[in-house]
This record gives C-alpha cells, sequence and structure tokens, in this order.
C-alpha cells in the first residue's frame, strides 16, 4: 500500500533563512537603498559564517535586492516606487497600501550611482 497525499516539508537552508532576514531589513527600511552591506557586521548580528551569508548575497542580487560590485561591496539596491512590481509588490508594505503602488509598468532596480531607467 502506497502513503498518498503526504507532503513533508523541507527545512529551508541556512543562506535561503539569511536572505530572508537581509530582504525584510530591506523592505521594513532597516537597511536603506545604497547601503553598505558589511559581512562582518552581518555575520555577527545573524550569527553565521560567511558562507551561508555569500550564498544569500548572490540569491538576493539575482532578485535585485542587492546590487555586488566585485572588488567594492554589496550595497542595497536602490528602487523607485514605480519600479516596485512582482514579488516587491506583494510582499509587506510597511509604508502605504500594496494597491496603491503606482505604476505596474517592468523596470530594472539600480544600484548604488546608477541613473533611473525604464526597460
Amino acid at each position: 500500500m502506497a502513503i498518498r497525499n503526504i507532503q513533508i516539508e523541507r527545512p529551508k537552508s541556512l543562506s535561503r533563512m539569511v536572505a530572508e532576514e537581509i530582504k525584510v531589513a530591506i523592505l521594513n527600511g532597516v537597511l536603506k537603498p545604497g547601503d553598505k552591506l558589511v559581512e562582518t557586521e552581518l555575520t555577527q548580528s545573524l550569527g553565521v559564517s560567511r558562507t551561508p551569508l555569500r550564498e544569500a548575497f548572490r540569491e538576493l542580487a539575482v532578485e535585485g535586492y542587492i546590487t555586488v560590485i566585485p572588488h567594492k561591496g554589496s550595497y542595497v539596491s536602490t528602487i523607485s516606487e514605480g519600479e516596485v512590481t512582482g514579488p516587491l509588490l506583494h510582499h509587506e508594505c510597511p509604508r502605504r497600501p500594496c494597491h496603491e503602488a503606482g505604476d505596474s509598468s517592468p523596470q530594472k532596480r539600480r544600484g548604488p550611482g546608477e541613473p533611473s531607467r525604464s526597460l
């Protein structure tokens, strides 16, 4: 007899948990656009080693939450209200209701010092 309709939840990886913590800090304004993400400070405050933190940075960079500049560091990406679409729009909106997020046209998130532009 086979067991059906049973799903075992897989635990989240440490790097995924770290990425989620950083993402929440960005969305809640604790980490502001343009802020440099200092590895030593984050590893100490989150209680993790550099490896899961660096894996989280890669994940957050792919998602557009941070910008990694080789040999310079990682920074919180700068986005404008008009660029808040997709996953960001559906996450907790601490400052105003999500339905007021503005223009729904897709735009690229910017790193520090990059001008605003549409895709």
